[in-house]
């Protein structure tokens, strides 16, 4: 007879129904805590408000902060956060009030908020901030650059680089003091070029550390190296993805120093550049303008003067008004000297050359006659 298979224990039977019945009552158990709302904590808070910075949205980002500190009152990473939105809203006082409470709190952690003291401050305080900061920064790096080998992304060569180019602007950052703040201090100039020196040395590319070193020879009327760094700083640049090139005031900058040395062919591409950010500038279009003039591309330059002159009338400058009235008569004079090429087609729209060429023809038909006759 054929020989039936065992059937599975009852209580085989029953692990498996039980099994199922598991299954059924956790996939149930988890449909009923999607609905539930996670505890919301000070470190979610936090993470949602540097989302909503980076995106730009200050007053969500500001709210979610906010919002983190009133659960926990002296989280310095909140303070040094919320801080960074209110710079970025134009809102100094709040901005120095929270960042000088996150010091009080936290004086050894967070080189940032150092970096926005002296950037709020001015002359020796910024200065003072300055340098805490980058006691704190370099000491960073040089924990990260010690560990390097593990495969972290906070010990990447990216990350690496971007904190010596840190280090680089913060050096570029005191340098400018001595050339702004502390001008007067004794040997400022060479003081700002110690810590231009510094600054290349840590990032060698930065093309700002160059831009303050130009700037520097030209406290000094060194100009014919101002203009050969310069050129350099630019070169850096110049060839980047847009979301690679400088912030605006450094390009601003960069132009306005080759305008002073006389550099128009390359002034020029700098402000067309920037005139597409920021077209209500009339300091930036009497620099197109001028730069126009001086590679004899007059009509580009009466057009971007006039443009300056638009702007002048709804914001006025007197200083500026007299300047752009001088570069107006030198413009029209060239112009006048150098009037454009007449269009070659004659009134009636026809070519004026080949017009020229049949009346010539009709006057060889005219003499052959004569002498026929």
């Amino acid at each position: 007879p054929r020989r039936q298979r065992p059937r599975p224990s009852r209580r085989k039977r029953t692990m498996r129904r039980g099994g199922r019945i598991v299954a059924k009552k956790a996939k149930a158990k988890a449909k009923s805590m999607s609905g539930v709302k996670r505890p919301v904590t000070a470190k979610g808070l936090i993470k949602q408000g540097q989302e909503f910075l980076k995106q730009g949205e200050l007053l969500k980002a500001q709210k979610a902060l906010q919002q983190a500190l009133a659960l926990d009152i002296n989280n310095t990473q909140a303070m040094d956060e919320l801080a960074q939105v209110y710079i970025e809203a134009g809102q100094p006082e709040p901005a120095v009030e929270i960042l000088m409470k996150s010091i009080e709190l936290n004086p050894d952690s967070g080189y940032e908020k150092y970096m926005n003291m002296g950037q709020l401050k001015g002359g020796q305080e910024s200065l003072d901030f300055y340098r805490k900061g980058l006691t704190l920064l370099t000491a960073e790096l040089s924990s990260v650059s010690s560990s390097s080998q593990s495969s972290s992304d906070t010990t990447s060569p990216a990350f690496i680089q971007q904190l010596r180019r840190e280090v680089s602007q913060c050096y570029c950052a005191m340098a400018e003091l001595f050339l702004t703040d502390l001008c007067f201090e004794e040997q400022a100039d060479v003081k700002a070029l110690e810590l231009v020196e510094q600054s290349v040395q840590f990032d060698p590319t930065n093309p700002e550390a160059f831009l303050i070193r130009a700037n520097t020879f030209m406290s000094q009327q060194r100009t014919q190296e101002a203009a050969e760094t310069i050129a350099h700083s630019y070169s850096l640049w110049k060839d980047l993805d847009p979301k690679d090139i400088p912030i605006f005031p450094i390009r601003y900058s960069t132009g306005k120093l080759m305008i002073e040395l006389e550099n128009y062919v390359l002034a020029q591409p700098i402000f067309e550049s920037l005139s597409f950010e920021d077209d209500e500038n009339s300091e930036l279009w009497y620099f197109l303008a001028l730069s126009y003039f001086h590679t004899q591309q007059l009509e580009e330059a009466e057009e971007c003067l006039q443009r300056c002159s638009d702007l002048l009338v709804k914001y006025p400058v007197a200083a500026a008004i007299e300047q752009v009235e001088k570069l107006s008569v030198q413009i029209k004079e060239a112009i006048a000297l150098n009037p454009p090429e007449e269009n070659a087609m004659g009134d009636d729209g026809e070519d004026q050359d080949f017009d020229d060429e049949i009346d010539n023809d009709d006057e060889e038909d005219e003499e052959e006659l004569q002498k026929a006759n």
